[in-house]
């Protein structure tokens, strides 16, 4: 049984849009001096995901399929490395220091292991209350740092305005500045059409270097081929060979190091010749630019239009300048001025609304235990535990612990990384149990990252079934489960036990071999196990698209309508259950057309 469902939220609570995290591989030296270009291991790839106020969103998948990963990047403990993420609306990779501290609030994440993440020196009171001080300076934070940062947009504001009403009255300036920016964008685009040329260039030479390499002799026949090639280098010494052929004997017997040479000196004349070529291109785009910035200067208006829009620059500049300061002048000179502008400050930018916000006090240490005592009753827990240490308690006592720290913030959000791997079956029920009930109390949204299928389908509302860094499937907890349609989900639910000794257990596998991470290649990352996989799932990328007639079920298979009936067991019944299955949905269809 989950949580009952939030209402329909035009504005969800939290949503990402393409979210992608890769980890860097370290190059060895030789790699450096090889010119071999950098691999990265795709953690998490293209990932879109919307969690309304109050929803479960179940995240499910094997073991480094980036779940954790991109629970870490939602909370912004790891930083993405493209994509975007908005809570409320608001864009969190945006946030930086200070800011990013106050809004740390809203995301709190209970993680897997409860005995790594609690301080073992820190009693209970102080391990739950510490993000109570945290929180507290960020508060007396806020209150001083606001109205200067609502003070410093409005001033922003004017700055640009200002700019842009000093290039009205100045076409040259205008049409210059365009210039630059054009000629400083089309630098860049080469630059990095020069990189990617030059990388596909380096790749397609190691590719031929390593074909090169095939053609070496073998270990055991390398000092056979030497001692031939040193006896034939010594007749041609005797019969006066010219040094130039001597190197031709060399590649009689090592045809493989004339292929190297030959694919080094085509490499390059190759760089040789777009560096040429490049030089070329920028002495001539640059002597373009000059030529139109010189003809941007003769761009000039009508002396009667320039002195207007100057002198509106000028009173524009004088508005802005009042608007920045407090002068104090008599209420019948203010207004006799303020006449004069009306007309053109209707341009300026609203003035800002400077806040009032109080700064809070500095939170005590009683403070904290009271609250902490107060928030111990939420998760199942005793006010009498203050002054004790987590290694006094068993895994489930510290993963309550782990829950109250999250809680006694207020958090909006809690990231719960199997929040029940390591209890019994008993522990896990009234951990399950009391995060219920504290949705309902609370409002709170969770994303639950577990391997339990079972805990997904008592508490979650939706759920995303996540493979090699991608989002497969995602829709309804019970449709998905229920009616599961991409093949990996249909494997991961068929390879789930079944508490009956009264059905007889059908052998599950998914053959072929889990491709790397490393650099993946294009087309669906499922097709070397998949057992329905054709030639366009090795070449395109599949995305989650709704299935007709359920648009909040979202499926990334090329084949989904196809493969929808095939049962888990079909799938992946050693025998070819799964082809046979779909061969004969296939020839029933044919037969009914």
């Amino acid at each position: 049984m989950s949580a009952t469902p939030p209402a329909a939220n035009p504005s969800p609570l939290l949503e990402t849009e393409a979210l992608t995290k890769y980890f860097p591989i370290v190059r060895s030296i030789a790699e450096v001096v090889g010119r071999k270009p950098g691999r990265a291991i795709h953690a998490v790839d293209g990932v879109n995901l919307v969690v309304n106020a109050g929803e479960t969103v179940g995240l499910i998948g094997e073991s480094g399929s980036g779940k954790t990963t991109l629970g870490w990047v939602v909370a912004r403990l790891h930083d993405p490395t493209d994509g975007a993420l908005r809570f409320e609306g608001k864009d969190v990779f945006a946030l930086e220091g200070g800011e990013l501290r106050h809004w740390r609030r809203n995301v709190q994440v209970v993680f897997q292991d409860p005995v790594g993440s609690l301080d073992p020196r820190l009693k209970v009171w102080q391990v739950v209350g510490e993000p109570l001080r945290a929180q507290n300076q960020m508060e007396r934070w806020f209150a001083r740092n606001e109205p200067k940062r609502v003070v410093r947009e409005y001033r922003t504001k004017v700055r640009k305005e200002r700019e842009r009403l000093r290039l009205e009255y100045r076409p040259d300036l205008k049409a210059r500045q365009f210039l630059t920016t054009e000629y400083e964008k089309g630098v860049a685009q080469r630059a990095k059409a020069r990189d990617e040329a030059r990388r596909r260039l380096d790749r397609d030479y190691e590719v031929a270097i390593a074909r090169a390499d095939k053609m070496k002799p073998a270990p055991e026949d390398l000092k056979r081929v030497e001692a031939e090639y040193r006896a034939a280098l010594e007749r041609a010494k005797k019969a006066g060979m010219p040094p130039k052929q001597r190197q031709e004997i060399l590649y009689q017997f090592r045809p493989d190091l004339k292929e190297r040479n030959r694919l080094t000196n085509e490499y390059d004349a190759e760089l040789a010749r777009r560096t040429k070529l490049r030089t070329e291109e920028e002495k001539r785009l640059g002597k373009e630019f000059k030529v139109a910035r010189k003809a941007a200067k003769k761009r000039k208006l009508p002396p009667e239009e320039k002195k207007r829009r100057y002198a509106e620059y000028r009173t524009f500049v004088k508005v802005a300048r009042k608007a920045a300061r407090k002068p104090k002048l008599p209420p019948e000179e203010k207004m006799r001025r303020y006449e004069g502008y009306r007309a053109l400050a209707k341009t300026l930018p609203p003035p800002p609304v400077i806040p009032k916000i109080p700064v809070p006090p500095m939170i005590s240490n009683a403070q904290i235990r009271r609250r902490v005592a107060e928030a111990l009753p939420l998760v199942g827990l005793m006010p009498a535990i203050l002054d004790q240490y987590p290694h006094e308690f068993s895994g489930g006592g510290r993963q309550r612990i782990s829950l109250a720290r999250a809680l006694i913030v207020n958090p909006k959000l809690i990231i719960l990384d199997e929040p029940t791997s390591a209890l019994d079956v008993a522990v896990q029920a009234q951990i399950l149990n009391r995060l219920v009930e504290l949705q309902r109390e609370r409002g709170i949204a969770y994303i639950l990252i577990t391997h339990n299928v079972a805990a997904v389908r008592f508490v979650a509302d939706r759920v995303a079934v996540m493979y090699l860094g991608q989002i497969v499937e995602l829709g309804p907890v019970r449709e998905v489960l229920e009616r599961p349609v991409h093949p990996y989900t249909k494997a991961l639910l068929a390879a789930l036990p079944v508490a009956d000794v009264r059905r007889r257990r059908t052998r599950y596998r998914i053959g072929g071999d889990i491709p790397t991470l490393v650099d993946p290649k294009p087309g669906c990352r499922f097709a070397p196990r998949c057992p329905f996989a054709e030639d366009q799932c090795q070449l395109n990328d599949p995305v989650l698209q709704p299935r007709p007639g359920a648009p909040s079920h979202q499926v990334a298979c090329l084949r989904a309508e196809q493969v929808a009936g095939v049962s888990p067991a079909d799938l992946l019944q050693e025998g070819g259950g799964a082809a046979a299955t779909l061969k004969a949905a296939a020839s029933g269809a044919l037969a009914a057309g």
